[in-house]
C-alpha cells in the first residue's frame, strides 16, 4: 500500500489501463488487484470514465474506452504508413537524387514531425532528422496538412499562431497564407519556396486513408536551383507516389 501512496496519479492511471488491457474488471477486482484505497480507486475510475479512456461493459465491469482505441489506431496508422512508405520513398529519392521525407502532424502543437527520411545519391545536407519538427506554415508538408483542416480548425490555428519570418521568403501575413492554402487545396500539392531554409525548396502531397483523411505528407526536398529546374516533373512524381501510398492505406483510386 505504501508503494501506491508514493505513486503519482499518472502512474496509477497507467497501472489501471495496463490491467484493463488484459480484459474487463469490476471495481472490486481493480481495487483489490492494485491495492488501491477505495476512495482513490473510485476517484480515478470516475475521472477516467469521464475522459473516455475507460467505460463499462454490459455487465458493469470496466474496460478500455473509445479514447484508448482511437489513440491505438492512430499509433498503428503512423507505424503502418511508415512501413508502407519506405520503399516508395527510396524509389523517389533514387529517381530525383533529392531527400525524401514522410511527415505527420503534431496536433497539439500544429507542427510537422518527420517520421522517415531517405537521402538520394546526390542530395544536399538538410538539417532534418527523424523525430524532429518544424512549423507548418513555412514547410511544404505543413501546408498540405493546413490545407486539409476544416474552416473552423484553420481559423483557430491562425488565431493562435505568430507567423515568424525564418527567411526573406517566409509568408508572414495570414491573408497571404490563406490564399496559399486555397491554392494547395485546389492543386493537390504544396511548395516551400525557401520559406524555412533559404537555400532549400520542398514539394509535398497528401497521403490519405480509407476515409479520405490526410494522415501523412510525402515530400522531396533539395537545393532550390535544382528543384526549380525540374519543378514540374518533381510535382507529378510526388503526387504520383503520394497517390500510390494513399492507395496502400486504403484510399480508393479515382
Amino acid at each position: 500500500m505504501k508503494e501506491w501512496c508514493s505513486m503519482s496519479t499518472v502512474e496509477k492511471v497507467f497501472k489501471i489501463l495496463e490491467l484493463l488491457g488484459s480484459g474487463p474488471h469490476s471495481f472490486t477486482e481493480i481495487q483489490k488487484r492494485l491495492q488501491l484505497p477505495k476512495s482513490t480507486a473510485w476517484s480515478l475510475l470516475s475521472r477516467m470514465e469521464s475522459s473516455g479512456s475507460i467505460e463499462k461493459d454490459e455487465t458493469g465491469k470496466y474496460q478500455l474506452g473509445h479514447l484508448i482505441l482511437r489513440l491505438g489506431l492512430a499509433m498503428y496508422n503512423n507505424l503502418n504508413v511508415k512501413i508502407q512508405a519506405e520503399p516508395i520513398m527510396a524509389k523517389m529519392a533514387q529517381e530525383t537524387n533529392e531527400i525524401s521525407h514522410l511527415c505527420i502532424l503534431d496536433k497539439s502543437r500544429m507542427d510537422v514531425v518527420y517520421i522517415a527520411k531517405i537521402e538520394g545519391p546526390s542530395s544536399i545536407h538538410i538539417k532534418t532528422s527523424v523525430g524532429s519538427s518544424n512549423p507548418s506554415y513555412c514547410t511544404a508538408a505543413g501546408k498540405v496538412f493546413l490545407s486539409h483542416l476544416s474552416h473552423r480548425d484553420l481559423e483557430d490555428y491562425l488565431q493562435n499562431i505568430t507567423l515568424i519570418s525564418y527567411t526573406s521568403n517566409t509568408i508572414t501575413k495570414k491573408e497571404d497564407l490563406m490564399l496559399e492554402l486555397a491554392d494547395v487545396r485546389e492543386k493537390g500539392f504544396a511548395i516551400d519556396r525557401g520559406e524555412h531554409i533559404e537555400y532549400s525548396t520542398g514539394i509535398s502531397a497528401p497521403v490519405l486513408d480509407h476515409q479520405g483523411i490526410c494522415i501523412a505528407a510525402l515530400s522531396i526536398t533539395g537545393f532550390t536551383e535544382r528543384m526549380l529546374e525540374q519543378q514540374e516533373s518533381f510535382i507529378q512524381l510526388v503526387k504520383q507516389y503520394a497517390s500510390e501510398l494513399s492507395h496502400l492505406m486504403g484510399y480508393p483510386h479515382k
